[in-house]
């Protein structure tokens, strides 16, 4: 698999981690096959057994490939889920990089990212201006707004740009928002 020589090593992205690791399984390397960063490449080396059943793995020098995903996976998932699965993985450890370590963090990533979009979805619900939710009518008070002068477009708008905080909060990896946040969020908006 070739990667982009315009990108350096250290930056190479999610995807190529993860096709590379589907690759080795549709090749019959299944998840013990290691993956290597050479260059501008993500090489799969193979694993195997001796006949007295000894399992072998072919490792090529590794210039941290470990340390690449772990990147790839922040820039993808943010600092605290990637560190989450980092720590919870052993990736933060020197050492050849598996296939099913790759789909492994993925999974445990996406079930995060889930997870916290949730919480974040729950969060927005409690806050939104035009259903005049008591976290609403809270900031206009705490700002000194009548919550009846608002019109419904300006409600709408309101509710807009929360969602779209919310958005940039995860896109940033903040995610979730604290409660204390989106009250804050909700009364600049609302003076505006």
């Amino acid at each position: 698999m070739t990667i982009d020589p315009s990108f350096p090593s250290s930056h190479i992205d999610l995807s190529t981690f993860t096709s590379a690791a589907r690759a080795a399984e549709e090749a019959g390397a299944g998840g013990d096959a290691i993956l290597v960063v050479t260059g501008t490449q993500v090489k799969v080396l193979g694993t195997g057994a001796t006949p007295s059943g000894r399992s072998v793995a072919w490792v090529a020098p590794d210039d941290d490939t470990t340390r690449m995903f772990a990147d790839a996976l922040a820039r993808s998932y943010g600092n605290g889920i990637a560190s989450a699965v980092t720590r919870e993985l052993g990736l933060d450890r020197a050492g050849p990089l598996s296939a099913a370590t790759v789909n492994r963090a993925l999974d445990m990533a996406q079930t995060s990212r889930h997870a916290l979009d949730g919480v974040d979805f729950a969060l927005r619900l409690s806050c939104l201006a035009t259903t005049g939710s008591d976290a609403f009518n809270d900031a206009c008070i705490q700002v000194g707004v009548d919550p009846a002068s608002l019109t419904h477009a300006q409600r709408h708008a309101i509710d807009d740009a929360m969602r779209e905080r919310f958005e940039q909060a995860a896109e940033q990896g903040q995610s979730p928002v604290s409660p204390d946040t989106a009250r804050a969020w909700l009364r600049e908006l609302v003076q505006s």
